[in-house]
């Protein structure tokens, strides 16, 4: 009788472990949640250096990141691993940012055809055969990111090329910093991303 006073019964024993492991189970629940719920402020995608660059080959299309709008093309060469030669276009799309509000001129050197659209507008449309176009009218840039796109169509001899410069005191122009250009990722983009690196790590080891 003394012992059976001092010892648990075994159906209260049971029933707590069962208790702890029922509470332990339910926290780690929580917390698997509370980690993979997003967060309201994380659950908005936020911009990555580069534009977003896509070449198209007849039916064939991939895209990347690109640090800024310049592209060299042999004559007869693919524009990407992915496509196959001869005649394509290329896009960059995403954002141009300012660090402040002001008026800036652009200006390509070219081999073959360019338009570039800044907030819906086209602010440059050229083509040309080794040369550079002319200096386009002032832009006007609003403070932090604007809608950016640019659309080249490759040359119809020789090499295409294409190289994107701006300036805020003309006639010099430069290169556009690489940070001036941002974009959103996608699901496609980030899929065409890892083929990418794919081919690189089977390139590269064989």
């Amino acid at each position: 009788n003394r012992r059976r006073a001092e010892t648990p019964p075994f159906n209260l024993f049971l029933m707590r472990t069962i208790c702890r492991r029922v509470v332990s189970a339910m926290v780690i629940g929580f917390a698997l949640l509370a980690s993979a719920a997003p967060d309201g402020n994380a659950a908005e995608a936020k911009p990555e250096a580069g534009l977003i660059m896509t070449i198209t080959s007849g039916t064939e299309q991939e895209s990347s990141v690109a640090k800024n709008v310049a592209l060299h093309v042999e004559a007869g060469k693919a524009a990407s691993p992915f496509v196959t030669g001869g005649a394509f276009t290329a896009t960059w799309e995403g954002s141009i940012n300012a660090d402040l509000r002001g008026n800036f001129s652009f200006q390509a050197d070219l081999n073959g055809s360019l338009k570039v659209e800044v907030n819906g507008a086209v602010v440059l449309d050229a083509s040309g055969t080794s040369g550079a176009s002319p200096l386009t009218r002032p832009v006007q840039l609003n403070k932090g990111p604007n809608a950016f796109k640019a659309s080249f169509t490759s040359a119809g001899k020789g090499d295409s090329f294409v190289r994107l410069a701006w300036t805020e005191k003309p006639p010099f122009t430069g290169p556009i910093l690489p940070t001036a250009f941002t974009h959103t990722d996608s699901v496609e983009l980030k899929k065409w991303v890892e083929l990418r690196l794919g081919r690189e790590l089977f390139l590269n080891h064989r």
